[in-house]
Formats: structure tokens, C-alpha cells, sequence
């Protein structure tokens, strides 16, 4: 899926092949852009495109989730509920409704019955008004909703202790249950925050509910912000966007970040009889064996570091280790380290 969009006279272009993260610093415009998306997905954003096409109104089912979307809503035990729908439907379509209910009303009748001989007893004789009680049932909808409890984990769902990390799972358990339903049109869902609440291991879960959710559903399409490192949990790197100042930066291909890299270290021992771009153009094939082995080795030990860069917009790069402040700063082993991540902070929209 292809998307442009005008941003102050100027395009901005993203690509979603099924997930798509929006990593970046507090205030720096990722609820901003969201907001935009959806906008744009509802048809209510003329200056936006998917595959060089207009969007139409309806033309998507779009869900929006926040840090304010309220979990008791999306999770009230009601009729027309998605969560009781799927719960209850299968099993009251395999019930003799109308014998639950009389045993249910003869149940309660016996109830009556003792109520209101003890009110005809001590009220009724004392006073002109006549008071008496009927407790009926006409709907086994009505036992459903009067009387069921919902525990997760050991924690009533009304309770207002249950922990927000719980709730956060929850609802987007729900989502997947509601998008199910749905197979007509694509679906997009754009959540802000998604990680919000949830620790290193559930976020990992998360994204990988997401990525199944859509190989099995590819009519599915996720659109999701966070301001935490969350490089190393992403396997589609291709896949996340940095933000900065309601813009948005990409890195399509970090072999040409790595190659780009070497390049430099190599010139830097060259006899500079060549300006750098044309030394880049005449050995663009000098390190094609090495650039995989160097995409491993950063792979293996500097995800951590990268994702620095995509979260902050005043990462320092050193060539001295700072054990104080080294989530601002990112220390450099050697040469090719400093020209490399001078790459990936450029190339994400940021200067030194």
C-alpha cells in the first residue's frame, strides 16, 4: 500500500505492506500524523492518495485506538456487544430458550411468593397503597447482563485496581475478535501508543499478534506509534518511519546505509585524488562481500543503538564510552561505527 499525502505544500510518502511503526520523541508529531491517516482513510483529506488514487468515503473500515479509549466502553457486557456476541451467540442458538426461561421464572416465582406474603403481612395491613413484587425474566438476555461477572486473571472486569497493562491486552484481543467479522473491505487500524502499558515481553507479543493477524488477513492493515526503542522487536525494518517535527523519515534499506558507511572509511585512507562522490561512484562495488557480514555483526549487537536514533533528536555520538548519559548517546567502536550512524541520523532527518 502506497500513501501520499501533502504536508505544507511538500509530499510526504509511506509505505504499509501490512504493519507500519511510527517511532518517535514526545511531541514530535505522531499523533499528529495519525490523526492525518485517518482522516485520510476516511476520505476527509483531499490532498492524500493510496496507489495514486483518491480515497472515497467508506471505502475503508477505519478504527482508531488512543491512550484515551475507554476499556470499560469497548468492553460493556451488553446485547449488541461484540465480546458478549461471541461469547454467548453459539451457545444460545443451542438452547430451548423458552424452557430456560420458565425454569428460570419458576425459580423466582417461589421468590415472589415469600416476598409478598411477608409484605401483605407487616406493609400491605398498615398502609392504603398496596405494594407487591414480581421478579420475571422475559429475555435470557436479561439473565446474561443482570448476572454475569467477567474475572480475568483473577481480577473482577469492573473493578477499577485491574491493571492497565490487562486492559491494554484486552482491548486489542477485542479489536482482532471485531475485525474478524469483517472481510468485504480493508480494514485500517491506526493505534497511538500502542505499546503504551505493556512491558518488554507483552509489546513483543503484541507486535506478533499483529504480523500473524495480517498474514492471515491481508485485507488488514496496522498503522502504530510509539516513543520507545522498539527497533530490536521488528523484524520488517523496512517497516518503520521516524518522526520529527510532523515529518516523517525512512530507511529503506540499510545495506546502502552500511555500504555508504564503508565507503567513507575507505576514503578517508584513499590518496584524495577524487572528490567523495566520485570515489563512491568508481568502488561502489568495493565491500558488495562485506556488507552482509557488517549487516550481521549490527544486527547481532547495535539494534539497541539504532533504535536511539529514531526515538531522539539529540542523540551525541562519541568515540569515548559515557556510562552517565548513554541513552543520549551512542558510543562509536571505531571509524566505520561513527560514519555509520552519522548516516542513519541524516538520513532520519537530523544534523550534528
Amino acid at each position: 500500500m502506497d500513501i501520499v499525502y501533502k504536508l505544507d505544500d511538500k509530499n510526504q510518502f509511506m509505505q504499509n505492506n501490512g504493519i507500519t511503526y511510527l517511532l518517535g520523541a514526545n511531541q514530535s508529531g505522531k499523533s499528529y500524523i495519525l490523526s492525518l491517516l485517518k482522516d485520510g482513510f476516511l476520505g476527509k483529506y483531499k490532498d492524500f492518495s493510496v496507489g495514486n488514487l483518491a480515497v472515497a468515503k467508506n471505502e475503508y473500515n477505519v478504527i482508531f485506538l488512543d491512550d484515551v479509549t475507554d476499556f470499560n466502553g469497548e468492553f460493556k457486557f451488553t446485547k449488541n456487544n461484540v465480546f458478549r456476541d461471541l461469547i454467548y451467540s453459539s451457545v444460545l442458538n443451542n438452547i430451548n430458550e423458552t424452557k430456560l426461561l420458565k425454569d428460570v421464572n419458576d425459580l423466582f416465582d417461589k421468590i415472589d411468593t415469600k416476598v409478598n406474603q411477608y409484605l401483605e403481612v407487616n406493609i400491605n395491613k398498615k398502609q392504603e397503597e398496596k405494594m407487591y413484587f414480581d421478579i420475571e425474566i422475559t429475555d435470557v438476555n436479561d439473565i446474561i447482563d443482570k448476572f454475569t461477572n467477567i474475572y480475568i486473571d483473577n481480577y473482577l472486569l469492573k473493578e477499577s485496581n485491574i491493571p492497565r497493562s490487562i486492559k491494554r491486552k484486552l482491548i486489542y484481543n477485542l479489536l482482532l475478535f471485531e475485525l474478524n467479522k469483517g472481510e468485504s473491505i480493508d480494514n485500517i487500524v491506526i493505534i497511538d501508543n500502542f505499546d503504551l502499558y505493556l512491558d518488554y515481553e507483552n509489546t513483543k507479543k503484541i507486535i506478533n499478534k499483529l504480523n500473524e493477524y495480517h498474514i492471515k488477513n491481508p485485507n488488514t492493515y496496522f498503522f502504530v506509534s510509539s516513543s520507545n526503542n522498539l527497533y530490536e522487536l521488528i523484524d520488517d525494518k523496512s517497516s518503520i518511519y521516524h518522526v520529527n517535527n510532523n515529518e516523517i523519515y525512512h530507511i529503506e534499506d540499510l545495506y546502502k546505509i552500511i555500504e555508504r558507511a564503508l565507503l567513507r572509511e575507505s576514503y578517508d585512507s584513499s590518496d584524495k585524488g577524487l572528490e567523495f562522490d566520485e570515489y563512491l561512484v568508481e568502488n561502489i562495488q568495493l565491500f558488495s562481500f562485506d556488507i552482509k557480514k557488517k549487516y550481521d555483526e549490527i544486527m547481532c549487537f547495535d539494534q539497541h543503538e539504532i533504535g536511539k536514533v529514531y526515538i531522539s533528536n539529540n542523540i551525541k555520538l562519541l568515540n569515548k564510552y559515557d556510562n552517565k548519559n548513554k541513552e543520549l548517546s551512542i558510543y562509536c567502536k571505531n571509524k566505520f561505527y561513527q560514519y555509520f550512524y552519522e548516516e542513519i541520523y541524516n538520513s532520519l532527518g537530523n544534523s550534528n
